[in-house]
C-alpha cells in the first residue's frame, strides 16, 4: 500500500467576504486554483483549493482567521489526504506553529508529515 503523503488545503469561497478586499488580495491572489473544479461540499458550500505549498496555504488560513471580522464565524478551511474526501477543519484549529527554528505545520493536524517535515525558516524581510 502506498504511503499517504499528499495533503491539500482549500478555503470556503463565500467566507472570503469576511476579509477586506485588500487583505483578500494580499493573502490569496495567485494562490488559489481558479482553473480546477470548485470543491462541492455538504450543505452547498463551495471551496477553492490552494495552488501553493502546504505550509504557505496553512499560514494563509491562520492569518486570514486572525484578520477577519471578529463578529463573524471563522473562515472555513478543508483538508484532503491524497484523493480522499475533503473534511472541514475545526474553526479553532491553528494550522501552523512558530518556534525558534521558524515556522512548521501543526503536526496534530498533519500527523503523516510529523516525521518528514523540516522546520522552514521565516523570511527576515517582507514582500
Amino acid at each position: 500500500m502506498p504511503e499517504v503523503t499528499r495533503y491539500r488545503l482549500a478555503v470556503n469561497l463565500t467566507d472570503l467576504d469576511r476579509l477586506s478586499a485588500l487583505t483578500r488580495r494580499k493573502l490569496f491572489a495567485g494562490r488559489l486554483d481558479l482553473d480546477a473544479p470548485a470543491v462541492r461540499l455538504k450543505g452547498g458550500a463551495v471551496a477553492l483549493p490552494f495552488l501553493c505549498d502546504l505550509l504557505t496555504a496553512a499560514l494563509i488560513i491562520d492569518v486570514a482567521r486572525v484578520a477577519q471580522d471578529r463578529d463573524k464565524a471563522p473562515i472555513r478551511a478543508y483538508l484532503r489526504l491524497d484523493n480522499g474526501p475533503w473534511r472541514q477543519l475545526p474553526a479553532s484549529a491553528v494550522l501552523t506553529k512558530i518556534g525558534t527554528q521558524g515556522c512548521r505545520l501543526n503536526y496534530d493536524l498533519f500527523p503523516v508529515l510529523a516525521k518528514k517535515a523540516a522546520d522552514v525558516p521565516l523570511p527576515m524581510e517582507g514582500p
